[in-house]
């Protein structure tokens, strides 16, 4: 692999984008492993077929060695040929300056002139971690289109490295013939990218309250809190949002459908500036008014005038 931890090898003769290695079994292991796997298959069938036709009780020995039969037969031949005719790498001929490329397959290879190749695309997936470190982390397989002249050649990458790296790479390796190679990146909707490089302190009040979340509800998304968590992390304050507002901390709106087709929204704070606040309150330098707070006459009677039942006047 490569130093960077992509998926490429560069050797004497040319640089390797390897797509599947074979391994320590070989290409004889992996034809031989196939039919065990269909014949796992076939059992999980068969299964099936009794339990439906022993809950009808119409079992038959027929239908259950039929099924086994008829999924063993299919299944092997058809896991064979994936193995035989799976993509094991794509070769670029010479390493230098590419003027050829090879898609080497298990059972052998197809050629292509470098200028019948008209673009390279990268699509992958990308998820954010829930929990801190906030970091962007790849998810399934990254899927690579090599586009010639007549046809394109489709492969499928664990997706376990930083694919944009290696659309770089690879852009600069087919730089002198100048064939674009775009990367595509899906990313989720719940996502902020700027979330990924915060910082938040060890043993801190947000990471302590992020760490006694009801993981049975609704969590806020990576990187920010809930209004309720605020007045975990600022327990001197009540009236918490006034106090976000007035320390500048950051906030994103939040949408969900509710079952009558209507919507609901809310606000959530970033958890870095809440632990920055957090500080500040414990410096004394926060912008925190006595009205906003629970243990001043002020505060507490702003809270009482606030949450006291509301008579109604009867006439």
């Amino acid at each position: 692999m490569d130093r960077a931890g992509l998926p490429l090898r560069t050797g004497p003769e040319s640089v390797d984008l390897v797509i599947a290695d074979i391994g320590r079994r070989g290409l004889r292991g992996e034809v031989s492993f196939d039919p065990l796997i269909a014949a796992v298959a076939a059992l999980v069938c068969g299964g099936l077929v009794t339990a439906v036709t022993l809950f009808f009780g119409q079992f038959s020995w027929v239908a259950v060695l039929g099924t086994m039969g008829g999924v063993f037969a299919i299944a092997t031949p058809v896991l064979v040929w994936q193995t035989l005719s799976g993509i094991r790498r794509i070769e670029f001929r010479p390493p230098d300056a590419p003027d050829l490329v090879r898609v080497v397959r298990s059972v052998g290879a197809d050629e292509y002139p470098v200028t019948r190749l008209r673009r390279i695309l990268l699509r992958h997936k990308v998820h954010q971690s829930p929990t801190y470190p906030f970091t962007l982390r790849p998810f399934g397989y990254a899927e690579l289109h090599l586009v010639f002249d007549g046809g394109t050649v489709r492969a499928s990458l664990p997706a376990d490295f930083d694919v944009p790296a290696l659309g770089d790479r690879v852009r600069a390796l087919l730089a002198r013939d100048r064939v674009p190679v775009r990367v595509e990146t899906e990313r989720p909707g719940l996502y902020d990218p700027e979330v990924a490089d915060d910082v938040l302190p060890r043993g801190g009040v947000v990471l302590e309250v992020m760490e006694r979340r009801d993981r049975r509800l609704l969590a806020p998304m990576p990187g920010y809190m809930s209004l309720t968590e605020l007045g975990l992390a600022w327990p001197v304050a009540w009236h918490v949002s006034k106090v976000a507002e007035a320390n500048g901390v950051r906030t994103k709106l939040r949408r969900s459908s509710t079952a009558g087709g209507g919507q609901t929204s809310w606000w959530e704070y970033r958890a870095v500036d809440v632990q920055r606040v957090a500080d500040a309150i414990a410096g004394g330098t926060a912008v925190l008014e006595p009205v906003w707070r629970r243990d001043t006459d002020e505060g507490r009677a702003a809270y009482a005038a606030l949450t006291a039942p509301r008579r109604t006047r009867i006439r």
